[in-house]
């Protein structure tokens, strides 16, 4: 297959541009043509996915000789000019969050199937959207096991460290406060890796690594999951499955769309979490959905 991708950013790595390029890695293993296309490209991971065979442009200027049997999309200034320019080509479309209004779902004749990397994502479409249940499918995050696993876990520090790792804008303001407050209480040691759109981190007496915002962040994530006690983060993102497919649990926070903190508790890592998330499987899904996709169109 020919499969076009298309994501606001291609250039830090975050959520939505890691689930691409994992997917899209795969899928050329599997003897696919894939071409990603974005908003804003760039830095680490776009060489790190020319390196593996998929071809990066900008959302405007994808190759003239390149017809795909399908696109898979997110987010809604990509996905509006991708249906302009591409009125006839079956579309399937991946909702990385229920809180962005950049993530909601758009109707159109070619969009065949939204997946929702969590079920709560899926029910936020069905009854706040009108999306039909038919139309959604819960899909979630796919990871490479040959990263994420429980091989190499050093020895553990005194002190456990709680490691949140995220892009720590407004929606996340109100966990990392709890969570400051939660490790002085219990005598944790927190630790943050990410970049700052919000200042409630700075002046803050905590290790916070801030990766080089011109690359993107850093690479080789799997060294300080797997160094941690525990990891934190909003819903079920990906640091927390990372967490887990290296025997972590973590502290999971239930948000709002504000951020605020409606509970939080700890999740030991489930019992078939290698099955569940590994990418070879959950590609195996997604090509299913193309090629139902396509026989539709």
């Amino acid at each position: 297959m020919n499969i076009l991708m298309g994501n606001f950013s291609f250039k830090y790595l975050s959520g939505s541009e890691i689930y691409y390029y994992e997917l899209g890695q795969e899928l050329v293993k599997r003897g696919h043509t894939v071409v990603m296309t974005a908003d804003s490209a760039g830095s680490l991971i776009t060489q790190k996915a020319k390196e593996c065979g998929i071809k990066v442009y900008h959302v405007f200027k994808e190759p003239e000789n390149f017809i795909p049997d399908i696109i898979h999309a997110s987010h809604l200034n990509v996905i509006k000019p991708l249906l302009k320019r591409y009125p006839k080509t079956p579309m399937v479309s991946t909702i990385h969050s229920e809180y962005y209004s950049i993530e909601n779902p758009i109707k159109a004749p070619t969009m065949k199937k939204y997946i929702c990397i969590r079920e709560s994502i899926k029910q936020k479409i069905i009854r706040m959207d009108g999306i039909q249940e038919n139309m959604a499918v819960h899909i979630p995050n796919g990871f490479d096991l040959e990263r994420f696993n429980k091989n190499d876990i050093p020895k553990s520090d005194d002190k456990m460290k709680v490691l949140y790792i995220g892009m720590f804008n407004y929606l996340r303001r109100n966990s990392v406060l709890h969570l400051l407050n939660l490790c002085q209480k219990e005598g944790w040691v927190p630790q943050f890796i990410g970049l700052g759109f919000d200042n409630y981190l700075d002046g803050k007496d905590v290790e916070w690594i801030k990766p080089d915002q011109e690359i993107g962040g850093f690479w080789n994530i799997e060294k300080y999951i797997k160094a941690c006690g525990i990891t934190a983060g909003i819903l079920l993102g990906r640091t927390t499955i990372e967490g887990w497919l290296c025997g972590k649990p973590g502290l999971i926070y239930d948000i709002d769309v504000f951020g605020g903190v409606k509970s939080f508790a700890i999740h030991m890592p489930p019992k078939d979490v290698e099955k569940t998330y590994d990418i070879k499987n959950i590609c195996t899904r997604i090509e299913a959905e193309y090629k139902s996709a396509m026989e539709s169109a």
